[in-house]
Parts: structure tokens; C-alpha cells; sequence
């Protein structure tokens, strides 16, 4: 047993310096058990000793007492001999060593044992007194109060060792038995309790490092531990079965998040209503027909169709009408293609005809009548038939351009020309085709308006979706010339990039919004941030990184306090080039967002490479959730996509409650529209922020 106690309190402090529970209830158990024999002990050995010092006390009182009886009579009479005999009664109690009867003069009158002449009562105290390996008693003896003597018995404490070295010897081994049953119950406790639970702990590390849930515990205890294990198995069961539900929802997630993206991919690269490829994959084709042109020697003709009435039948029967018309158009047009041909939407009433492998003109000139031959017969939609024209632009490769934006804006002037004509007709390009005397009229004019700062900015509030707030605001540029009129943006900022004037336009706009955006600050206005529009081509032909930082330093303000949008042109070429710069920018605290989202060349690897911010949904998706299922679901499915990579969403041309509610059900972020508010001033702008 000693061996085994032994070799346990070695292996223990031979362990790890943390404690461990087996170990912590070991000291705990020893603690309490050595502190309970301690006491024990030493009780009962405090008891045995005082009880045996009462008993010799006693006995040497008793014994005085019997002696002095005689000796009274001795000193009196001076009778020494009778004293010494006296004395000889003690001879019983062999542990008593000395009894010395001094007189009045404390010379020794008799004694027992050995001569003690030396002594004196001067070295004792009276009374009874226990020193180191004796115990003595002093008494006077008197008579009428009269000092005749002392008595002096001096006795061995051999007996008061002995019991003392007993009770040692009893409470070590008490102490050993103690030590033994310590060791003994820390090896029930640590297998009924300490093993268990050092087992649940290994169990759950290798659950964690393994992610398995199918372990499972057999444990036949009936008390807390049993209950611990019971639970602990059912934890693992509710993990499992809530493990394989999240694997299952997770699976489903990404077969929708496929099945949308491909969708989306679709979406993108396509026109919604009539489900011809869009303006990105137009580009792409024309690229692709331009370079097989030059490989093989060959023409190529662009033919731009615009529809002659739409617009009043359009206005007059309602948007329902006019898309269901331009679905019919689309279908006549895709009968009439070639295989090799390519049709493409460019928007509104405005369709593209690719024409590949042609001979000469002529061939265009073919594709163009029987265009406007579909178009002119009778359209019969909803009870109603319908007469429409078409307006074609034709433009050559090689003649008219080298490529794809050169042809395009070729067949676009001639498509012009074209309807100057009453009825409907096709024009060719020709190099003399002027693009009227009101192109440079308005070149002129914008020159002037630029140099005399002529443009006014008007904010339009953006609103949290939750507690309609304004968030934000977009910075709008508008020009009035005093004989073009209001002239659109959409207008004259193309024909201002053309000019070269775009950057110093955007310069302007830049330090026009910083310089409000500062005043609000001062008078203490919370304003979010204002959103100003960047054309991809700035990108590319200016320092834009320099401007945007230059014109925050001058008006002290921070990254945070400016948004660029960027339209999806930003995807075409320099993509590397483009997303570095946006990247500078992006360091300075500005936010980016992409404006006009779903319409032009939308690329998920965009959203992925791009360091943009938020997501501007484009007022087309808009505006026909009301009533069209597919434009809801394009929407709802950008928000979600947003909302997966992180980015921040606002649904432009908002223009009443059935779209907002729709929006709000859909958790989109941000809402600009009619619905809040049209493009104001400044000033009026300065209002709604004092009131909320």
C-alpha cells in the first residue's frame, strides 16, 4: 500500500503544471481528510494529556497532603528519623524520584532517595509545576499560620512521554489509513466521474476536429453523469439532423444560386422583352463580323431600324401594347434573318440587323425592303390592328467605317436621313450627309455653356428602403441654352465625350457637388454621401484618381462623402486597366457603384473582379414589376445576387407604391424615383434634410 501511495504522488507531481479535475479532487479530498485527523489528532491527544496531568496533579496533591499529616508533628517535635520513615511510604510510586521536607530555615529536614542537601526551596515555585522530564510539587506546611516548612516531591513524566509517543504513533498511523482511503476514493471518483468526463472530452475534440456527428456514447450510470452523456447524445443528434438539413438547404441554395446565375448570365447578355441578345453581345458579334470581313476580303453591312409611330401607339394604348408590338416586330425580323445574320435590340423602338457575307449593296438593299414590307403590314394585338413603319440606316464595312462604333454611328445618321422622308425608306451613308445644322449649333452652344457656367446640378434624394431617410443624393447636371432650350443629358454629354469637353465637364460637377456637400456639413446637415456620374471613357483619357482626390483636399472633405457611378461601358477593353484605377479610387474612401445594371454588358466576373460597392438596377426592371412576372423575377433575383456579393442595391425610376412595396418585401437597400422625389435644387434639398 505505502509503494502504491508512493508511486500515485510521484506520478502526480511528475504531471503537466495544469491541473487536471482527477488531480483537483485529489488535493481537495486529501485536504479535507488530513484536516479532519489533524484536528482529530490533536484533540484527543490534548485530551489524554491534560487528563493525565490532572491525575498526577492529583495523586501528588493526594500524596502531599498524606505526608504533611505527620510531618507537622515531626518538625515541631524535630524528630528527623520519624520524618525520613515517614517519607518511605512514597516507595509505592516508583516514578516518584524525590521528597525532601525542608524546615523554617529551608535547610533539609528528611529526605527520600538521595542526599539532596544542595537543594532549596528557592529553586522551585510552589504549587504543581511540569517541566521538560519531571514534574515537582512545592507545599508550605503551617501551623496557626505559622511557616514550619516546605515539602518538595519531585516525579518522572516517563509515563506522560509514553502516552504522548502513543497518541504520535496512533495519529500516523490514522494519518497512513486516511492517505489510503484518499487514494482509494479519488480512484472510485475519477472512474465514476473523472473518466467520463475526460472520455466527453476527447469526444467532442474529435468531433470538432473530424465535423462527424455519428458518434454516440453507451453509458449505463443512473445519476448526473449518466443524465450529462444522455444529453450530450442528444445534442449530437439535434447537430446531425440540423447538419444534414443545412447540407440539404445549402445544396438547394446552390442549384438556385446556378440555376439563377445562368439565368441572370441570360438576363445580362439578352434584351428582357423581345429575348434578343443586347447591346454587349451585339458589340461582340460586330467585332467577330468585322475581323472575319477583313480575313476574308468581304463586306459587311449594319442595318438600324427605327420604328415609325411606335411612340404614339405606344403613348395611346399603353406600354402593354407597345411591348407585345415590339415582341411582334422582333419575331418578323428574326423570319426574315439569315442563319449567319444577327439581330440585336439596341432599346426603346430601335432594332440592329447585322448583315455578314455580302456581295455589294445591293444585298442590303434587298434586307432592307422586305424590313419595311413585314413592318408595314397590319399588326393585330389585343383587338387591335396595328400600322407601323420602319426608318433604316445602312452603313458598309468597309467604306463607312473600320469599325463597330464608326458603323454604328454611320447607320444611325443615315437612319436620320432616312426619316426626313415621309413614308417609309432606307438611306445608305453617304460621306456628304451632314447631321443637321443643329449638331454644331448645339457644339457651339455647349462650348459657350462650359466656359460661362451655364450648367445647374439639381440632387436627387436616394431613400432607405426601411425608414425612408434620406441616404444619400445623385448629382444631376442640366443645361438650358437660351435657343436650344432644355437640352437632355442624355443628349449632349455623348456629343460633349465626342468634343473632349466630358472631363472638364465632370470636373466641374465634382467641385459643384463638393462645394454643397461642404456647406451642408458646416451648417451641420446629415447628408450621407452624393453620387456623381463617371464615364468609362474618363477613365481611360484622364488622371480621374488625381481629380477626385485633388477636389476632396480642396474642400476638405472625406472618401466618404463621395460616390462615382460607373456604367457598364467600363466592362469594354482596358477592363485591367479600369479596374486599377476604380481600385485607386476605392483607396480614397469613395464608394463605386455600377448605374444602369442589367441593361449594357453585365458580367457576374465583373461584379466578382470589379471593386465595386453597390448596385444601381436600371429603371427598365424597374418600372414593369407592376405587371410583368419576369421583370419581378429579375429583380428580386439581382437583389439576392447583390446581397450575395456584399454589395449594396438601389432601384432606380421608383414612381409608385405597388413598386416600392415590392421592393421593400424584397429587402432592396436604396430607392430613387418619382416616388420620393424628382431631380431638385439645392435649396430644396436643403429643406428635407432640416426636417428630418
Amino acid at each position: 500500500m505505502l509503494n502504491s501511495l508512493k508511486q500515485y504522488y510521484l506520478k502526480l507531481a511528475l504531471r503537466k503544471p495544469y491541473l487536471s479535475l482527477h488531480l483537483k479532487q485529489m488535493i481537495a479530498i486529501s485536504f479535507i481528510i488530513i484536516t479532519i485527523l489533524a484536528v482529530s489528532c490533536s484533540f484527543l491527544m490534548y485530551t489524554h494529556i491534560s487528563s493525565l496531568k490532572m491525575a498526577i496533579s492529583n495523586n501528588l496533591s493526594k500524596t502531599a497532603n498524606l505526608l504533611n499529616a505527620s510531618n507537622i508533628t515531626y518538625l515541631i517535635s524535630r524528630d528527623s528519623v520519624q520524618a525520613n520513615m515517614n517519607l518511605q511510604i512514597i516507595r509505592s510510586d516508583k516514578l516518584i524520584e524525590h521528597a525532601i521536607l525542608f524546615d523554617a530555615d529551608d535547610d533539609v529536614f528528611a529526605s527520600y532517595q538521595d542526599d539532596l542537601t544542595k537543594l532549596n526551596t528557592q529553586s522551585y515555585k510552589e504549587g504543581i509545576h511540569f517541566e521538560k522530564n519531571i514534574v515537582y510539587l512545592l507545599q508550605k506546611i503551617h501551623i496557626n499560620q505559622i511557616l514550619q516548612g516546605h515539602l518538595l516531591i519531585i516525579r518522572s513524566t516517563e509515563d506522560l512521554r509514553s502516552l504522548i509517543t502513543k497518541q504520535i504513533f496512533v495519529c500516523f498511523l490514522i494519518f497512513l489509513i486516511g492517505l489510503s482511503l484518499t487514494y482509494l476514493l479519488s480512484l472510485y471518483l475519477k472512474k465514476r466521474i473523472t473518466q467520463p468526463i475526460t472520455k466527453l472530452a476527447a469526444a467532442s475534440q474529435k468531433i470538432v476536429n473530424n465535423k462527424s456527428y455519428d458518434a454516440r456514447f453507451n453509458i449505463t450510470q443512473k445519476d448526473e453523469i449518466g443524465s450529462l452523456f444522455k444529453s450530450f447524445n442528444k445534442m449530437l443528434s439535434a447537430v446531425q439532423t440540423r447538419e444534414t438539413e443545412l447540407k440539404q438547404h445549402n445544396e438547394h441554395l446552390e442549384k438556385m444560386v446556378e440555376m439563377r446565375t445562368g439565368q441572370l448570365q441570360h438576363r445580362a447578355n439578352h434584351d428582357a422583352l423581345t429575348q434578343l441578345p443586347n447591346r454587349y453581345l451585339l458589340m461582340e458579334k460586330l467585332n467577330q463580323g468585322i475581323a472575319n470581313a477583313k480575313r476574308h476580303d468581304s463586306l459587311l453591312a449594319i442595318l438600324l431600324i427605327d420604328l415609325d409611330r411606335f411612340k404614339i401607339i405606344n403613348d395611346s394604348l399603353g406600354h402593354a401594347i407597345g411591348d407585345k408590338l415590339l415582341q411582334e416586330v422582333a419575331a418578323r425580323l428574326k423570319g426574315l434573318a439569315r442563319e449567319s445574320d444577327c439581330i440585336r435590340r439596341l432599346g426603346g423602338d430601335e432594332f440592329v440587323i447585322m448583315l455578314s457575307k455580302i456581295s455589294n449593296n445591293e444585298d442590303a438593299k434587298l434586307v432592307a425592303e422586305k424590313i419595311i414590307h413585314q413592318l408595314t403590314l397590319p399588326f393585330h394585338i389585343d383587338n387591335h390592328s396595328l400600322q407601323i413603319g420602319a426608318s433604316i440606316g445602312i452603313s458598309i464595312f468597309p467604306n463607312d467605317g473600320e469599325d463597330a462604333r464608326m458603323l454604328l454611328q454611320h447607320a444611325d445618321i443615315s437612319m436620320y436621313q432616312s426619316k426626313s422622308v415621309p413614308s417609309s425608306s432606307y438611306e445608305f451613308f453617304e460621306k456628304k450627309m451632314d447631321t443637321t445644322h443643329q449638331r454644331l449649333l448645339l457644339e457651339k452652344n455647349l462650348r459657350k455653356a462650359l466656359a460661362e457656367d451655364k450648367f445647374t446640378i439639381l440632387y436627387q434624394p436616394k431613400i432607405n428602403a426601411t425608414d425612408k431617410r434620406i441616404a444619400g443624393m445623385e448629382a444631376l447636371i442640366r443645361w438650358t441654352d437660351s435657343i436650344l432650350g432644355e437640352v437632355s443629358p442624355a443628349y449632349f454629354i455623348p456629343i460633349a465625350d465626342e468634343m473632349g469637353l466630358l472631363n472638364d465637364i465632370t470636373k466641374w460637377v465634382l467641385e459643384t457637388t463638393c462645394l454643397q456637400q461642404k456647406k451642408w456639413q458646416d451648417e451641420g446637415l446629415q447628408n450621407n454621401k452624393i453620387a456623381v456620374n463617371i464615364s468609362a471613357n474618363h477613365l481611360v483619357s484622364a488622371d480621374i484618381y488625381s481629380l477626385i482626390k485633388n477636389t476632396l483636399d480642396k474642400f476638405e472633405l472625406k472618401g466618404e462623402d463621395l460616390e462615382i457611378e460607373i456604367t457598364e461601358d467600363v466592362f469594354i477593353g482596358h477592363t485591367e486597366r479600369n479596374s486599377e484605377i476604380l481600385k485607386r479610387i476605392k483607396s480614397l474612401g469613395v464608394t463605386i457603384a455600377i448605374d444602369d445594371f442589367g441593361t449594357g454588358y453585365s458580367s457576374l466576373s465583373y461584379l466578382q473582379n470589379f471593386p465595386f460597392d453597390s448596385i444601381k438596377l436600371d429603371t427598365s426592371f424597374t418600372k414593369r414589376v407592376n405587371h410583368c412576372p419576369k421583370s419581378r423575377g429579375i429583380v428580386a433575383s439581382t437583389i439576392l445576387l447583390a446581397h450575395s456579393l456584399d454589395l449594396e442595391i438601389t432601384a432606380e425610376g421608383v414612381e409608385d407604391h405597388i413598386q416600392f412595396d415590392f421592393l421593400k418585401k424584397n429587402k432592396c437597400d436604396l430607392i430613387q424615383g418619382f416616388y420620393f422625389s424628382r431631380p431638385i435644387s439645392a435649396k430644396s434639398i436643403t429643406k428635407l434634410l432640416r426636417q428630418q
